[in-house]
């Protein structure tokens, strides 16, 4: 065996403790710039400071008043390690320093108004990702916030601007989507009805719940409108034309809604515009659920106009027709328009029996009747 082959046990001491002394170096140097940074002027420690965006957690859904845990995670790529306590820190906060989140009662548990929170972990060395976790509440107003937020050292600098932003949606849990609705009813003056329904699914998050009060769906008239409650016929009120058929609506489950109308003595058309609601908590979805309540003059379908008879006569008088000219003549064409409780029958001539009846020289005298 070759003398270069063999590692003894002094070598080896020599190599571990080589390895030990680099690493300590490693750490001294990194514990030297952060003392350095503490005791340095701003001006020239600010360039130490820098982050990249690693990632966040879903865009939490809540209910009013619901609150929730949120984490943010960023990478030091400075040269200063992030020091929780001291000089060094460095807060997740509202961009612009904002407080109007905090004053919709957002904030809970946050350092300040605008300071959301600090890093989860003591130190957080160059090139080693900082954890920013916090608890956040759903304002009592339904509707999405979006809240802008910046890594920041207070008295020192603003860290990179990566256009994070936490969006929190405050939701009721009421949601719904057409499935079908009923065929407008031709009626007679004073008829009801026969039932007509109208369903919807529940794409919301909340169960809709019958008899139990803000849990309860009815279909309801579009503006809480009473002008219409003439057509009401055994509803719950006289804006609420039926509530929901099934005792529980689950989300993804279908709600069906029945009601019936009653015509009133005046002809014509009533728009009976129809949306669900969950009555104490929010209107749902408005998908133009549009019932045309067509009242006639007598029951059933509006009976067909009576065709008018018609006997126009025409009388041509005429010369002797100069040569080239047609000699035959037509009779006029009589153009009925379509049948409609709207519209008026008026005979229509053709272009050609118009020119014909308008020419200078007629070769025929005609009395005609059609």
């Amino acid at each position: 065996m070759y003398a270069t082959d063999v590692i003894t046990a002094r070598g080896l001491g020599i190599a571990f403790r080589r390895i030990l002394l680099v690493m300590c170096l490693g750490v001294l140097v990194t514990l030297g710039v952060v003392v350095v940074s503490s005791n340095a002027p701003s001006s020239a420690t600010a360039f130490a400071f820098h982050s990249s965006f690693v990632d966040q957690g879903a865009s939490p859904n809540l209910a009013p008043g619901a609150s929730t845990t949120y984490t943010l995670r960023f990478r030091n790529v400075g040269l200063a390690a992030w020091q929780r306590g001291g000089a060094a820190q460095v807060n997740l906060a509202v961009a612009g320093d904002s407080t109007q989140f905090a004053d919709a009662g957002m904030a809970v548990g946050w350092p300040a108004p605008a300071r959301v929170a600090t890093t989860a972990e003591q130190m957080v060395l160059p090139g080693m990702i900082g954890t920013f976790t916090f608890n956040v509440r759903a304002p009592s107003t339904p509707g999405a916030y979006r809240v802008p937020l910046r890594l920041v050292v207070d008295g020192l600098a603003w860290l990179e601007d990566d256009h994070v932003a936490l969006v929190l949606t405050s939701d009721l849990g009421f949601h719904s989507q057409l499935i079908d609705q009923p065929l407008h009813p031709i009626l007679g003056p004073g008829d009801t009805s026969a039932p007509l329904t109208v369903r919807f699914r529940n794409t919301g998050a909340r169960t809709w719940a019958r008899g139990v009060p803000g849990q309860q769906v009815n279909l309801g008239i579009v503006g809480d409108d009473k002008t219409l409650a003439g057509l009401a016929a055994g509803w719950p009120s006289p804006d609420r034309v039926a509530i929901q058929a099934e005792p529980s609506v689950g989300p993804g489950g279908i709600g069906t809604f029945t009601f019936r109308v009653k015509a009133p003595f005046t002809p014509g058309i009533y728009p009976l515009r129809l949306r669900p609601v969950a009555d104490g908590v929010t209107w749902l979805e408005d998908d133009g659920v549009v019932a045309l309540i067509n009242v006639g003059a007598t029951g059933g379908r509006p009976q067909d106009p009576t065709p008018v008879a018609l006997s126009p006569t025409f009388t041509h008088t005429s010369r002797a027709c100069p040569a080239g000219i047609n000699t035959s003549v037509r009779e006029p064409s009589l153009i009925m328009p379509s049948r409609s409780p709207f519209s008026t029958v008026s005979p229509t001539f053709s272009q050609q029996t118009m020119r014909r009846a308008m020419a200078p020289e007629i070769c025929l005298t005609r009395i005609g009747r059609f």
